[in-house]
């Protein structure tokens, strides 16, 4: 019984959504944003980061093209999952190569059915929903789930969200399989390594080597 709840659900949903299965209204587009949660900072479609330092990139799925908002109508998503492509091997990388780097939003809970995969170019993942998925935010829009990089390099490289390779990897709670109307170019991010100001920090040093001098000065002098 526990396997056929998400059926149920999803065909219940079925009954009450404006369209049937598999038919996305016309016109309606989808495409994946992706946004710094840490270790990086987002300006246009610019993301500079510190080379070494883990970088937590969130990817979300929107309504790019069509009206209404089909996602927000649906209730969100049964089931979800994205590609991250990145563009020059050895800038960056998941984390540890691991899957264990990729989160998928824990509003897909079933956890146990999770498909992951890294390679040297790619990271991705499918994850389904036990009864249902996650709605949309106040943006209209679907957190999908979050990577965490590793960032070797220091020349800089792209990363794109796309659709995964597994299928029915976007499925409304209302049982319509989106895949293939993420048709629209998802956004080229360019990844910026920003080096730490080699004044700044000869600066400090020359000041904490001051601050020990004058520290030894007057200890010398309440000696005498």
């Amino acid at each position: 019984m526990g396997r056929l709840r998400p059926l149920l659900t999803a065909l219940a949903g079925l009954a009450a959504a404006p369209f049937a299965a598999g038919q996305v209204p016309a016109g309606t587009r989808y495409s994946f944003q992706v946004v710094p949660q840490s270790g990086g900072t987002l300006t246009a479609n610019t993301i500079s980061y510190t080379p070494g330092v883990q970088l937590k990139l969130d990817v979300y799925l929107y309504q790019s093209l069509g009206s209404p908002n089909f996602l927000a109508s649906e209730g969100g998503l049964f089931s979800g999952g994205t590609r991250l492509t990145f563009g020059t091997t050895g800038q960056v990388a998941a984390a540890g190569n691991s899957v264990a780097s990729i989160v998928p939003n824990p509003g897909f809970d079933d956890t146990g059915s999770y498909n992951r995969a890294v390679t040297s170019i790619i990271a991705e993942f499918r994850a389904p929903a036990t009864l249902t998925g996650p709605d949309v935010d106040g943006f209209n829009r679907v957190r999908l789930g979050t990577f965490t990089l590793d960032t070797p390099g220091t020349t800089g490289t792209t990363v794109q969200a796309g659709v995964p390779s597994y299928s029915n990897a976007n499925l409304t709670n209302g049982g319509n399989s989106i895949v293939y109307a993420a048709t629209d170019s998802s956004v080229v991010y360019v990844l910026t390594p920003v080096a730490e100001p080699a004044g700044l920090l000869a600066a400090a040093t020359s000041l904490m080597i001051g601050l020990k001098s004058i520290r030894w000065r007057v200890g010398r002098l309440g000696s005498c």
